[in-house]
């Protein structure tokens, strides 16, 4: 009875496995055998890939067990400069990607068959997918520029489709990078080195990032009528790097900015000079003056509101010290000096000048922010004395009539009343004898040095240049006469259109037929 049992299960359970088979539809294992063997691209419709330049992405297809890749070809949507397809599937970007792209893609790729010998049309199995490249420089330059202390700056580290992108900072304590913001945490320089690490190949790239502490170093300054001077020499705690914007002037009629530059105007007071250094605003009070060196003469040009001045010179003996002054400065005005040929003299930082060895240069002495010319002379005693009583004149005024009064001077009544004190008067002891008579009189007492222009470097303070026609011994045609200051300057009364004035020697020189030398 068991038995028989067991061998009607048999045939009632052989039954229900030959109706499942008989039932389930052929076309479920058709599928699954067709998509083990038939080919495929293997990347979804839609999808965007995204690289970094010069990266290549090779398109991902399978072909099947009986398959082969015929042909693959790419349509792009916008201009594909940067891009470069080949027909195995690969796209190439360009190294020299320098701002975002981002492009569709269409691919049709055809598979052939290789084992079947079908029609043509039977034979091949095409696919088509879409999808965009975006091409992203991760170029940080703009991030990693300097950044002021305290300050925070969104840094963007793209990800990308087969490139992983790490980074590493030099000294933590400068700053830190944490989910994409950048901290300035100190004063300082350190490094950001990024890393990108795909499948077969690591790049480094290591960014020097500064930051800042910037500020005005004088909260209240002083600039003068016609003096400039770059923003940056304003500032403390910058880098060379260092970006400045937004510089504004509240009152552009009293300071004008251009550039990164500012300039006084116009004498005025509470003017505000505001700009941002490194992300940080800042800003400072200034006033405008009006400086000069004590004793200059102030010249303005015709039609034109900008002034200059004619400044004396410091005249010192070897060995000797003057003090260089200025006047309408005001509480916060600064000065600072630089001579020319410290080893003619020299000049301390409070305006101390003393003479080291005979002969002339000159010093730049800049007055809130303005550059004064200031000639110096070192020289034995009676010339000396001699320049500093001719700059005395310096200003006054031209008169043949009145050539002997008091105020007023010709060219060779200049030179007499100079040198006459001092033991040289041309003959005469009651009154001025004309530039002629003074170039004999130099010529018979064998004081006359160059009988034609020479290079004013051959020459020394206190030298007499005579100017017009003359030959050795004949002087009549002499007109003008000049003394020999120093550092390529004369004193001389020029006319009746400008009285006693200093000028270029160089600039007359064609003009010059004699010089003498009393001392």
């Amino acid at each position: 009875m068991l038995h028989k049992l067991s061998r009607s299960m048999k045939f009632i359970l052989s039954a229900v496995i030959i109706c499942i088979f008989v039932f389930v539809p052929s076309n479920v294992f058709a599928d699954e055998i067709t998509a083990a063997s038939e080919p495929t691209i293997d990347i979804a419709e839609g999808t965007i890939i995204t690289l970094i330049p010069g990266e290549e992405y090779h398109i991902p297809f399978t072909t099947g067990e009986n398959y082969e890749l015929d042909v693959m070809e790419a349509e792009f949507s916008s201009d594909t400069s940067g891009l470069s397809f080949s027909e195995n599937g690969l796209i190439s970007s360009d190294t020299r990607i320098t701002e975002k792209i981002n492009v569709w893609v269409y691919v049709t790729a055809v598979f052939k068959n290789k084992v079947t010998e079908q029609d043509q049309a039977d034979n091949t199995v095409t696919i088509k997918r879409f999808f965009k490249i975006s091409v992203i420089p991760l170029d940080l330059e703009e991030s990693f520029k300097p950044i002021a202390k305290g300050l925070t700056r969104e840094v963007t580290l793209s990800e990308y489709t087969n490139t992983q992108i790490t980074y590493e900072i030099g000294d933590s304590s400068i700053v830190s990078l944490e989910n994409g913001i950048l901290t300035a945490l100190s004063s300082g320089e350190t490094t950001i080195t990024i890393k990108k690490k795909n499948d077969t190949d690591e790049f480094t790239q290591t960014y020097t990032i500064v930051v800042t502490d910037p500020a005005f170093t004088r909260k209240k300054d002083a600039i003068a009528e016609y003096g400039s001077v770059s923003i940056r020499n304003l500032l403390s705690g910058i880098s060379d790097s260092s970006e400045i914007t937004d510089l504004v002037s509240s009152k552009p009629k009293k300071i004008q900015v251009s550039g990164d530059t500012i300039s006084g105007l116009k004498k005025g007071t509470s003017i505000v000079i505001s700009c941002t250094v490194d992300g940080r605003p800042i800003k400072a009070t200034f006033r405008v003056t009006r400086p000069y060196p004590k004793g200059s003469i102030k010249v303005k040009e015709s039609g034109s509101n900008y002034y200059y001045y004619t400044n004396k010179p410091v005249i010192v003996q070897k060995g000797k010290k003057a003090t260089f002054k200025a006047s309408g400065m005001s509480s916060v005005s600064h000065i600072s000096y630089a001579m020319a040929s410290q080893s003619i003299a020299t000049v301390s930082e409070s305006g101390v000048v003393k003479g080291k060895k005979y002969g002339s240069t000159h010093f730049i002495a800049t007055i809130d922010y303005r550059d004064y010319y200031i000639t110096t002379v070192v020289a034995k005693k009676k010339a000396v004395q001699v320049l500093k009583k001719a700059y005395t004149a310096l200003g006054k005024n031209y008169s043949m009539a009145r050539r002997m009064d008091k105020n007023y001077y010709d060219c060779s009544s200049l030179v007499w009343r100079c040198y006459s004190p001092y033991g040289v008067t041309f003959g005469y002891t009651t009154w001025a004898p004309t530039a002629d008579m003074e170039a004999y009189y130099m010529y018979t007492h064998k004081k006359m040095k160059y009988h034609k222009a020479v290079s004013y470097k051959k020459l020394k303070p206190g030298d007499i240049v005579f100017f017009g026609p003359s030959s050795k011994g004949n002087y009549g045609d002499i007109y003008h006469v000049a003394i020999y200051v120093g550092d390529d300057t004369i004193i001389h009364a020029a006319g009746t259109a400008y009285g006693v004035i200093q000028s270029n020697y160089t600039s007359r020189m064609k003009n010059v037929s004699c010089i003498a030398r009393p001392f």
